[in-house]
């Protein structure tokens, strides 16, 4: 029987938030090779600001709700879109689910934002990050980087208590804090 994963809207993390916001703030993002892009991932960062988000990706072990909050989280983040164009901020979304995945959410969406195919969960393996099994397949936990125009982690969000409000969240942080920089010790608390 395999292991069944966290309920899709679940505020408990399988791994504790402070430990992941710690562990992960001003680490550089990794060279890695992630499509559609040309170029390593650490190198296409070093472009601007970007907001880096994760999500289910349509396991099929997971229920339609999954699916459904998944899309919320796209289309949060495709809402505010004239909002990261004015602070020229990049937003990706990453799953481990496949391409033809990718590109029926971004074509169901109309998303304007990239989303990542990473089936071989090269990003969860470098930083690190939550991830948990569903039927053999291994999925990210969803979660959202800030990162700054150097490539480097200005904040977490994690857990996700209501990833459709996740992009609402990345741009109060930015009205309070500015566009991703390294935070100071007080803003991190």
């Amino acid at each position: 029987m395999a292991p069944t994963p966290p309920p899709a809207t679940s505020a408990v993390p399988a791994e504790d938030p402070r430990g992941v916001a710690e562990r992960l703030h001003d680490r550089p993002f990794p060279e890695l090779p992630l499509s559609p892009f040309s170029r390593p991932l650490a190198a296409q960062l070093c472009l601007g600001g970007h907001i880096i988000y994760t999500y289910h990706g349509l396991p099929r072990c997971l229920d339609s709700d999954s699916a459904t909050i998944d899309a919320a989280q796209h289309l949060a983040f495709r809402d505010l879109s004239h909002e990261w164009e004015e602070r020229e901020i990049a937003v990706i979304g990453v799953s481990s689910g496949s391409e033809s995945d990718r590109t029926k959410s971004i074509l169901v969406n109309q998303l304007e934002h990239e989303l990542v195919s990473d089936s071989s969960m090269l990003l969860a393996d470098a930083l690190a990050l939550p991830t948990f099994t569903c039927e053999g397949q291994r999925c990210y936990e969803r979660l959202v980087l800030l990162a700054t125009p150097v490539g480097r982690i200005a904040h977490v969000f994690y857990p996700l208590a209501i990833p459709g409000r996740a992009a609402i969240q990345a741009l109060t942080w930015m009205r309070l804090y500015g566009s991703p920089s390294p935070p100071t010790p007080e803003q991190r608390a």
